[in-house]
């Protein structure tokens, strides 16, 4: 007999602070200054997001059917190439002139080894060419038809088309576009290689993720404590969140027909 109970997810209070910054404060700032402020805010929000959300949807576990697999590594996939344009484009954000002016006059001299650490994260993300490449080609557009001629042909190697599917349209994957969509990739990142695969893509990109929210935490908090002045904060009460390790986002989910008449 299966079990149809829905599994307990572990959950903890988690204690919140608030920091207050007065308005009077922000107004002592230059309009640059304040730009750059929420513009960090704004990319780190973003960013953290999608780290979290690469990590919730990275297959944890020994299940290797391919109806199971192969949709929740497209999922991570997606969200990978997704990572990949928002980081690419928060390295120009910070590159920007008007930015870097900001932040090399009023914060990276309060960090220690600053200016190190930002020519560092800048550095390590062009030196990663698959992620410009992901973004240039493979992020927010489509391909053409003379991109995907090539790897829409059948070749000797090519094996059945497979879509696997459900009552509901939800519950539909199209293996083979998603196989075809990833060929194309990494014949374009020139990435055809025994140690580039899609897992070892989300480790890298959680790496890279995680190398810029704590940059970008560090840079931050230098900015309230050095240059709006601000170093107290004060309790904003609990939330009941769940066990980071417990969470997972499915591919197959199951809508019942009394939720669908709703």
């Amino acid at each position: 007999m299966h079990n149809t109970s829905t599994p307990q997810v572990p959950t903890r209070n988690i204690p919140i602070y608030e920091i207050r910054i007065a308005v009077s404060a922000i107004e002592t700032l230059t309009p640059h200054q304040r730009y750059t402020f929420y513009l960090l805010g704004h990319i780190f929000n973003e960013l953290m997001c999608l780290q979290k959300l690469i990590c919730f949807a990275s297959p944890g576990h020994c299940d290797s059917r391919p109806i199971r697999k192969l949709p929740e590594t497209a999922q991570a996939f997606f969200l990978i190439r997704v990572a990949a344009c928002k980081v690419w484009e928060a390295k120009k954000a910070l590159k920007h002139k008007k930015t870097r002016i900001v932040l090399e006059a009023s914060v990276l001299p309060h960090m220690t080894e600053g200016q190190k650490r930002f020519e560092g994260l800048l550095s390590t993300i062009e030196d990663a060419g698959w992620i410009g490449k992901m973004r240039n080609q493979f992020g927010f557009h489509y391909p053409c038809f003379t991109q995907w001629e090539r790897v829409t042909t059948p070749t000797k190697e090519w094996i059945d088309d497979s879509i696997f599917g459900s009552e509901r349209s939800g519950n539909t994957f199209y293996a083979s576009s998603e196989a075809v969509a990833r060929e194309w990739f990494f014949r374009q990142s020139d990435m055809i290689k025994p140690h580039f695969t899609v897992e070892s893509m989300i480790d890298m990109m959680v790496d890279v993720l995680k190398n810029m929210n704590r940059f970008l935490e560090d840079v931050i908090a230098v900015y309230i404590a050095d240059v709006l002045h601000v170093d107290t904060y004060q309790d904003a009460g609990e939330i009941s969140g769940f066990d980071f390790e417990s969470i997972t986002i499915p591919f197959w989910t199951h809508l019942s027909k009394e939720t669908l008449i709703k």
